[in-house]
């Protein structure tokens, strides 16, 4: 019986904590670097500075980053953009499974 509950995956947070989180994500801060070499934005560092307290939901915006990274975005403006949109469809997405899970 206990084998079973510490391999059982975390239960979904309540209803006020997904809204209270969902808020936290709006003002995490993340400090990206990502200077220009050979012509192409790199990215050298990605940490977030201000967290949820969420490990999973803290992991979001630099997992986001290195997906960005990928479609060598320009400017670090265009980077920024796209961190900020793909972060947000895979926090939408992680919120509506605790919903789901409730």
């Amino acid at each position: 019986m206990l084998l079973m509950l510490q391999s059982a995956p975390p239960a979904p947070p309540p209803e006020e904590e997904i809204l209270v989180l969902s808020r936290k994500m709006r003002l995490i801060e993340v400090d990206i670097k990502a200077p220009r070499r050979r012509g192409k934005l790199v990215l050298e560092r990605c940490r977030v500075t201000n967290p949820t307290g969420r490990p999973e939901l803290d992991a979001i915006p630099c997992e986001a980053a290195r997906a960005c990274m990928l479609d060598n975005p320009a400017t670090r403006k265009q980077l920024s953009q796209c961190v900020e949109d793909k972060a947000q469809v895979r926090l939408d997405a992680v919120v509506a499974a605790w919903r789901t899970a409730a």
